[in-house]
């Protein structure tokens, strides 16, 4: 698995605020209660672990990730948090889990499958490793939604270089929509299947200003892939930061975001 956006920590910072900025958003409609047990496949640097103790602060929580670097992070991060006996942190193959059949009340995946080719497959051991009843909640990106006005060609170029390269190395940007189909594959059923996203003007100018510091950030980390690769130029970068600050200095300018979240039950 590639990550295009690297493992330094600024980005990983960048993870810890982007789970906080957008935690209503992702968790909206996740209902795990009544769940002891719940496994967290691709938890990074635990960023998304921190919400789901936040908002389930009952649960024992197993968090798995292929990357020593980002399970490094979270443990460190962890290391004094009040509640940092109701998590682990495993280095494992999302698609080969040494869990035993029928272990955990809940699966939770977010911006995970967009990174791995097959991620079927990472679904159909979720099921696997879920207990009859058990529920599965996935966030996955679609980036074809994004948009920003006034109109900014270099964002727009960027924007696709980003989505070409990530499925050229069998990734998928758009891998938002299919989850229904891979849920269903994997034998889940009551599934649904429903947008979340995230919309700013001017009503709302600190908001708007975080999420664009964030978006931009997002763009650059993944600057020097896509500089190696020849797909940008230095000049494109410098452009594509200037939109970014004529975006955010514009009283009206608009950004929107939209991704898809699944749910079942096995």
């Amino acid at each position: 698995m590639k990550y295009l956006h690297g493992f330094n920590k600024k980005e990983q910072d960048r993870l810890y605020f982007q789970s906080q900025f957008l935690k209503e958003q992702v968790f909206r409609n996740v209902d795990f209660h009544a769940c002891r047990d719940i496994l967290e496949i691709g938890c990074g640097v635990g960023a998304q672990t921190e919400v789901l103790l936040e908002k389930f602060p009952h649960a024992q929580i197993t968090s798995v990730d292929a990357s020593e670097a980002q399970l490094a992070r979270a443990k460190e991060r962890f290391k004094n948090h009040p509640r940092k006996k109701q998590v682990k942190f495993i280095l494992a193959d999302a698609k080969n889990l040494k869990f035993p059949a029928n272990s955990f009340d809940a699966v939770f995946i977010c911006w995970l499958l967009e990174h791995v080719p097959k991620p079927v497959d990472i679904v159909k051991e979720a099921n696997r490793v879920l207990r009859i009843g058990g529920r599965i909640v996935c966030n996955e990106v679609l980036n074809n939604t994004y948009f920003v006005d006034p109109y900014s060609p270099m964002i727009q170029k960027v924007l696709f270089e980003f989505n070409d390269y990530q499925w050229e190395i069998a990734g998928d940007p758009f891998v938002g929509a299919k989850l229904g189909i891979f849920l269903d594959t994997a034998k889940f059923k009551g599934i649904t299947v429903m947008p979340a996203w995230v919309h700013f003007d001017r009503r709302d100018l600190i908001r708007r200003k975080e999420f664009m510091d964030h978006e931009r950030d997002l763009f650059l980390s993944a600057a020097p892939e896509l500089l190696k690769e020849k797909r940008i130029t230095p000049a494109e970068v410098k452009e594509l930061k200037r939109e970014w600050e004529v975006l955010k200095a514009d009283k009206d300018s608009v950004i929107f975001y939209s991704w898809m979240q699944a749910f079942g039950v096995k």
